[in-house]
C-alpha cells in the first residue's frame, strides 16, 4: 500500500536523526517476518507450530495468519 508524502517523511526524518528516535508504526498482529532465505529447520518448526495450534484448538488463528500473509504476498508480488 502506497502512503502519502507525510507518511513517508514521518518515517524517514526520525531515521535520519543522529541519535535515538521513536517511530510509531501500525502493523498487522499476525504478520510474519520473512527472512531473505528460509532454511529447512525454520520450515520444520513452523510446521510444528501449525500442528500444535490445530491440536490445541487454535485453527482459527492459523486461518487468520494465512489471510493476513497471503493478502500481503499478493499485494507485494503483484499476483
Amino acid at each position: 500500500m502506497i502512503g502519502t508524502v507525510k507518511d513517508t517523511l514521518s518515517v524517514l526524518l526520525p531515521l535520519a536523526h543522529d541519535g535515538p528516535a521513536l517511530v510509531d508504526v501500525v502493523s498487522a498482529r499476525q504478520e510474519l517476518i520473512m527472512p531473505p532465505k528460509t532454511t529447512v529447520d525454520e520450515a520444520w518448526h513452523f510446521g510444528l507450530f501449525m500442528m500444535k495450534a490445530v491440536m490445541d484448538g487454535r485453527g482459527a488463528e492459523l486461518i487468520d495468519l494465512a489471510k493476513v500473509n497471503l493478502t500481503r504476498y499478493r499485494v507485494v508480488s503483484g499476483a
